[in-house]
């Protein structure tokens, strides 16, 4: 299968996109998937451009890491923020939302090299795009706790996943560096 040579570029706007109509909507359904995206793009993208010095890759994998983590960290305090009264999310969630994740899935799924690395992002993205969907059901309107719960829950997710990247492979890349 030929894979599309794509720039990372058009996976980090996803991402962006994602972050700015969660913003402006007050939505904690697209806020939280932004991250997400943010985080499946560079780990789509972390060895273009390689080979690279370890020493590079450590630094890009903690840097990677670490944003990871004040992504989610800021993830939470949002969500906090909403619980405790310091500003407002909206009480009807977007309908959309599940719709603006699932453009940015399927070109984290199409982008993938090898059709088994396809099956494995598009299995990733079902199970995002079904708590996604969850959250936003129509029945769901009243409870502004799903989308936060939903968006609590990825922010989990994202900073064991960045910890975990940022200690395991940026380590390893560093005792290569020696």
């Amino acid at each position: 299968m030929a894979h599309l040579a794509t720039p990372g570029i058009f996976t980090q706007t996803a991402s962006v996109a994602l972050l700015l109509a969660g913003l402006w909507r007050r939505d904690c359904v697209l806020l939280a998937s932004a991250p997400i995206v943010a985080q499946r793009s560079f780990l789509l993208h972390m060895e273009w451009g390689s080979p690279w010095c370890p020493l590079r890759a450590a630094t890009r994998a903690i840097t990677a890491g670490v944003l990871g983590l004040v992504a989610a960290l800021a993830l939470v305090i949002h969500v906090l923020g909403v619980q405790l009264g310091w500003w407002w999310a909206i009480r009807e969630q977007d309908a959309w939302a599940p719709a603006w994740i699932l453009a940015a899935a399927l070109l984290l799924v199409l982008l993938q090299r090898t059709p088994a690395l396809m099956v494995g992002e598009a299995q990733f993205w079902l199970a995002m795009l079904a708590g996604a969907w969850a959250a936003t059901w129509p029945w769901q309107q009243p409870l502004l706790g799903a989308a936060c719960a939903f968006a609590l829950v990825i922010a989990v997710v994202v900073m064991w996943s960045a910890w975990g990247f940022a200690r395991h492979c940026g380590s390893g890349l560093l005792r290569q560096a020696d």
